[in-house]
C-alpha cells in the first residue's frame, strides 16, 4: 500500500484508478492468512474473529448495496440495466458499425450483442490503430467526463459528424429510458 501511495504521488498522477487497488486488495488476505497460521492457536482465534466479522459486515452491506446499484448513485449502476441488443440496433440503425468508442468501458458491454464488434474507451491501448470504419462515438447521460476520448479521437485523426442523433435505451426492473448519443465519426483527410 505504501509503494502504491508513494507512486502515485511520485509520479503526479491526477487520476486515481480504484482497479490498481485489486492486487493489494488480493495479496494482503494471503500475506495475513500465512503470518496468523505462523502464530498458532492465537493466529487461529485471531483468524477466525476475522472471518466472523467479515461475514457479517459482507451480510449486513449487502442491502445497502443493493440500494445503491439500483438507484445508482452517480448513474453508473444503471449501466447494467441497458438493453444492449436495443442499443446495438439502434447503433446499426443507418448501416453496420464496425467500431463504437465511449468514454467509459461499459461499451465493451456491447460486444455480448457482438463479439467482432470493436469496443473502445479512452483507456485502450493502440486506440488509434484499433479503430475500423465505420466508427461511432457512443455516449451516455451519466456524469463521466468525455474530454480524454475526445483527444484520443482527435490524436487518431477523427473528427465527430456535426449531427448527434440521441436514443431511448430501455432499462431492466422498470427504470425510466436512458438517453444515448450516437455520433458518426469520420477520418479527417490528410494534409
Amino acid at each position: 500500500l505504501v509503494v502504491m501511495v508513494t507512486v502515485v504521488l511520485a509520479a503526479g498522477i491526477t487520476q486515481f484508478r480504484d482497479r490498481w487497488m485489486l492486487p493489494i486488495f488480493i495479496l494482503l488476505p494471503a500475506a495475513l492468512a500465512m503470518r496468523f497460521d505462523a502464530m498458532g492457536e492465537r493466529g487461529r482465534k485471531t483468524q477466525a474473529t476475522i472471518v466472523f466479522v467479515g461475514a457479517l459486515l459482507a451480510v449486513l452491506v449487502l442491502p445497502l448495496s443493493w440500494y445503491m446499484h439500483v438507484n445508482g448513485g452517480d448513474s453508473r449502476g444503471g449501466i447494467v440495466r441497458m438493453d444492449y441488443r436495443s442499443l446495438y440496433d439502434q447503433i446499426n440503425a443507418d448501416g453496420p458499425v464496425k467500431t463504437v468508442v465511449s468514454s467509459w468501458f461499459w461499451v465493451g458491454n456491447l460486444r455480448l450483442v457482438d463479439a467482432d464488434l470493436i469496443a473502445l474507451d479512452d483507456e485502450t491501448p493502440d486506440f488509434a490503430r484499433s479503430i475500423r470504419d465505420p466508427a461511432v462515438l457512443v455516449l451516455t447521460d451519466d456524469r463521466e467526463s468525455s474530454s480524454d476520448v475526445f483527444e484520443e479521437l482527435a490524436r487518431a485523426g477523427y473528427a465527430m459528424d456535426t449531427i448527434h442523433r440521441t436514443v431511448e435505451v430501455p432499462q431492466a426492473l422498470g427504470f425510466p429510458s436512458r438517453k444515448v448519443t450516437i455520433t458518426k465519426l469520420h477520418k479527417k483527410a490528410a494534409q
